[in-house]
Formats: C-alpha cells, structure tokens, sequence
C-alpha cells in the first residue's frame, strides 16, 4: 500500500517536472519571439539617439552648412536669386561658416556685432561712397554725391574726351538705357548701362591711353583687410593724366572713376603698322601698350569706332515715365499688328514663318487673346502714369510685361505673308 502511494507522488512530481520544463520552454520561446526585437529596438534607438545627439551638438557648433535649404524659404525674389547664385553660395559658405570652437549662436552674435561696429565706424558708408564713385545712381539731382543727370553724364564723357585730346562728330547723349538683368525688375536695386558709340581721331597714343584707360578704370584690385575691408582699385603709372575738372591729390587714381566697358571697337587699319620682329619678353600688354605710347608712330592721326557701356544704378521719374508710356505703346502697336495678320491669313492659303509655309491663325488667335487679357494691365499702367502714383511698382509691372512682349514680338515680326491665295 505504501508503495502504490509512492509511486503516485513519484508520478504526480514527475509531471509537474515535465510541466516546469514545458513553461520554461515556452518562456525562453516567448522570450525569443518577443523580448529581443524588442530589445534590437531599443539598441537601434539608442543608436540613432547617439547620432541625433552628434548631429545637434554639430548643427549648435556648425549650424547650417547647406544653403540650398533657404531655396523654399525665401520669398523675395532678388535674395533668393542672390543666395541660389554661385556668388551668393560662395559669400554664405566664406562668412556663415564658423570655424571656431564657440557655438554658431555666439559665432552669428559676434556676427551681428562687428556688423554694428562698422556701421558706427561709418566703414559702410565709405564703401557706399565708393561705389557711388564707379557706379552713380542716375537721378534728376546732381546736388547729392554719387549722383548723375543726364547733363553730367554728357559733362563726364566730354571730359574724358578733353582729357585725352580726342575728338569726335558723335552725338553725346543717352539715347536709351539698357538693364543689364532684364529678370531683374525691381528699380531700387537694378543696374543699367548707357550705350554710346564714338567714332574717335586724335594721336595714335591718346587714342592707345584711351583704351588702356577704358580697360582698367573701376577694376578692383584687392581687398584691404588691414583698411576696414576697404576696396582697392587698379592703380599704375602708365596713364599719367587726371581727367578735366578733377584734382590730383597724393591718393589720386584716374582708375577710380564711373564703370564703363568696352562693348565693341573697330580700327581703321592695324593699330602697330612695324615690322621688326620682338623677342616674347616684349609681347606684354603693358610692354606692346608702353611701344604705341612713346614709339616712332605715336603721333600718327588715328581713328577708331568705338561702342562702350556706361553702368549706372536707379531711374529718374522722367525715365520710368517714358519706359512705362514705351511698354503701352508697343502693346498697343502689336495689338493693331496682330489683328491686321489675323485679317491677312483669312485671306490667304498659307503664311510664311522663318521660311516655312505654316498654319498661323491658331497662334496669333493665342497670342490676340494674351493682349485681351493684359488690357487691364495695361489700363492700370496708364493709370498710373497720368496720377504719377506709385512709380516703383508701375516700373516693376511695366518691366515683367515688356519681357512677355518682348517674347511675342519676335514671333510676330518674323511671320511674313504667302503668295498663294486662297
């Protein structure tokens, strides 16, 4: 009897062991199953915790060093063209790039403070300055520094010309004027250049002088870092003259006057006209520039043709004026222009385009329901012109507008009419 009771409690232990290891098992299985993902999670966590902590510590120290993130942020149109550019990438990366062991917080602060700095120290009014010596704002005032009327700009190319000795039959003037970025269509911050041809005689070395003056004036030299950042222009002995109506001082440079290029010039025979052969150590510009000056030829009478570019910066209200009444004119000339082709190719077969026998009344139907459409446009332009209100923004409009035109207009003036009739 006691040993059928033994055997049970032996049986009974024995299944309870078998049941102890079956949920042991299962434990390490669940364990497996769903501990250690979740334990992979928490190391991969942990992981990318470490980095995101590193890349915060960097992004304090270093901030940001991609420009392109500002591309959708920035809404006005000349910053955000600036900052895209190649100059404007090449300026964020050499100032916003903090290369000290300070925070970029502290790093833009110090920032900020040498920026004040140098506005109490009048650093950014010199530069101002002298950039209103090689680039004037074209103005109706003379009486403000920096300034040009239409009258000094005729002033200072006659002066040029007196100080140089040269003469010329050319009409001095500003016939029109050209912005140099015609996306561009803020006035404040646009440029424009003057075009002017000048069929110039004189001296074969005035007229040289003349040149090697041209190539040089407003060219920026270097940087004075020990000056304030101050701009150092192109300086050398080579033209020894000072224009009419100047003074020379010890700091004076012929080269730091009003920016002008050169565009086109055409000789009317070859400027050197010896033949004796020179070794390459006296093929230099200076060295070739230096010859024509002081060689056998250089009182020779010369002439050239020449078309140049003066820069300048802003509009005078006279001049928005007459560009705006330009744009209102044009629109209305190619709507009268448009409606007499239209008129013409429902007369006619076929109509020529660049050469080609085309079908053009779908596309000049398009480009006449463009014009109905800008009417209001144009409406408001006239508005404003005769209120004189608002100048600025009516420039803006007027400009974004003759760029369309301008587009259309090619289209137009190449369509010619076919022989064939219907």
């Amino acid at each position: 009897m006691e040993d059928l009771k033994l055997e049970k409690e032996l049986s009974l232990l024995k299944n309870k062991l078998i049941l102890s290891w079956i949920f042991t098992i299962l434990l390490f299985v669940l364990i497996g199953v769903y501990t250690y993902p979740q334990l992979k999670s928490v190391s991969l966590l942990k992981a990318e915790t470490t980095q995101r902590v590193n890349e915060y510590e960097t992004y304090v120290q270093k901030w940001i060093t991609d420009i392109s993130i500002f591309e959708n942020k920035i809404k006005e149109p000349v910053v955000k063209k600036l900052l895209v550019s190649e100059e404007g990438k090449n300026f964020f990366t050499t100032e916003f790039k903090n290369e000290t062991s300070q925070p970029y917080e502290t790093f833009l602060w110090e920032k900020e403070k040498y920026i004040d700095d140098m506005k109490k120290s009048w650093v950014i009014d010199e530069r101002n300055q002298q950039i209103a010596k090689v680039l004037p704002s074209y103005t109706e005032w003379y009486s403000v520094d920096g300034n040009m009327t239409d009258l000094a700009f005729v002033n200072y190319v006659e002066s040029l010309l007196r100080t140089f000795q040269l003469r010329t039959t050319s009409k001095i003037w500003i016939e029109n004027l050209v912005p140099v970025d015609e996306t561009q269509t803020e006035v404040s911050t646009q440029i424009f250049y003057i075009p002017l041809r000048l069929d110039l005689v004189w001296r074969k070395a005035d007229i040289v002088e003349f040149l090697y003056f041209l190539q040089n004036v407003w060219l920026v030299a270097t940087i004075d870092e020990k000056n304030n950042n101050a701009l150092v222009f192109h300086s050398d002995n080579l033209v020894n003259r000072i224009i009419a109506w100047q003074k020379r001082t010890l700091s004076y440079n012929i080269y730091e006057n009003k920016l002008v290029d050169i565009e086109s010039v055409e000789f009317n025979s070859y400027i050197d006209n010896s033949t004796t052969p020179r070794p390459a150590s006296q093929l230099s510009p200076q060295w070739f520039f230096t010859f024509l000056k002081n060689g056998s030829e250089k009182n020779d009478e010369y002439s050239i043709l020449i078309d140049l570019k003066f820069y300048v910066k802003w509009l005078p209200t006279y001049k928005i004026e007459v560009f705006v009444e330009s744009v209102i004119k044009k629109y209305r000339d190619m709507s009268v222009q448009v409606e007499s082709i239209l008129s013409e190719a429902r007369n006619r077969k076929t109509m020529l385009l660049n050469g080609n026998i085309v079908e053009i009344i779908p596309t000049m139907k398009s480009i006449d329901t463009y014009l109905t459409q800008v009417e209001p446009q144009i409406n408001r332009l006239q508005n404003g012109l005769n209120k004189k209100e608002n100048l600025n923004n009516i420039y803006k409009s007027a400009s974004e507008l003759n760029y369309e035109l301008w587009n259309l207009e090619q289209y137009i003036t190449s369509v010619q009419l076919d022989e064939n009739k219907k």
